[in-house]
């Protein structure tokens, strides 16, 4: 985005900063020209914050020398314009883009930069909803294996138990599962057997 919008602009470099959900600052992800921070989080204040809060572009000219470097391998120069333009979303702030110029926007330059931050603004919510179906649809794999994990603990527990246990469906009246102990108890060779037996038709040979 940056490396194609900057030059258009006749700017030396530019980044772009997200707001993060429950997050007091800001992160850039990305930027252009300039040498990375040693930290990616920024304080959401000075001209990003005021451009978050307005949802509005900002543009300071004169910014003295060193407040922003465009360095190169054969040195490094001092943009005397920044722009800041806020990327919004149905009126929310979702980040800030910064542009450092050398000369004052045009009016078709000006109109390009806001077109790109909806553009921006378009391509992070598609992102954000897709990132929040995935992490909805994760927790329900999650929560799936779970299920079914303790579905294999019951049904181990079930099977592997010393006492009869058979389930009996009362509206049809007849046995829909069983396990070994309750087959041998009631002298049956076999589950399927047992289970074609109604109730009231088997009886265990010793009461307890």
């Amino acid at each position: 985005l940056l490396a194609q919008v900057v030059p258009l602009l006749s700017g030396g470099c530019g980044a772009v900063y997200l707001l993060e959900q429950g997050k007091p600052d800001l992160r850039m992800v990305g930027s252009y020209g300039c040498l990375p921070p040693d930290n990616p989080r920024v304080a959401c204040d000075g001209i990003l914050g005021q451009c978050i809060v307005e949802k509005q572009a900002i543009t300071l000219t004169d910014v003295p020398a060193g407040t922003l470097k465009v360095v190169s391998g054969v040195g490094e120069a001092s943009p005397k314009v920044l722009i800041a333009v806020p990327i919004l979303s149905r009126e929310r702030a979702l980040g800030v883009v910064e542009i450092g110029c050398f000369a004052t926007l045009s009016p078709l330059q000006t109109a390009l930069l806001l077109e790109v931050a909806g553009t921006a603004a378009l391509n992070l919510e598609t992102l954000q909803r897709n990132l929040s179906t995935r992490e909805l649809l994760e927790h329900s794999q999650r929560q799936a294996l779970e299920l079914q994990s303790s579905e294999a603990y019951n049904k181990m527990l079930f099977q592997e138990s010393h006492r009869a246990i058979a389930i009996c469906d009362p509206a049809q009246k007849r046995f829909v599962d069983c396990n070994p102990a309750a087959v041998a108890i009631y002298g049956f060779s076999s589950a399927e057997e047992l289970l074609t037996r109604s109730p009231v038709s088997v009886s265990a040979p010793t009461q307890y």
